[in-house]
């Protein structure tokens, strides 16, 4: 198994209209429903453009604190 890389995209200036924040954690929510079913990955890796997770505001303890409490284990 591999991990999988998903970088944030589409959030800017693409037509996606979410915040990158919001977009993180139904990324990270998609995998973790996906490897409860069948495992398909060793981990995933979320790449976010620094200069886009300054400008956003994006923490990402904030997003850890929320997935780990919304996420079933």
């Amino acid at each position: 198994m591999t991990t999988i890389v998903v970088p944030v995209i589409g959030t800017g200036r693409g037509r996606v209209n979410i915040q990158r924040r919001k977009m993180i954690e139904r990324i990270v929510q998609s995998f973790v429903d996906g490897s409860r079913v069948t495992p398909f990955a060793k981990g995933l890796s979320i790449v976010i453009h620094p200069v886009d997770a300054e400008k956003s505001e994006i923490s990402l303890f904030q997003i850890k604190d929320h997935l780990s409490k919304n996420i079933d284990p």
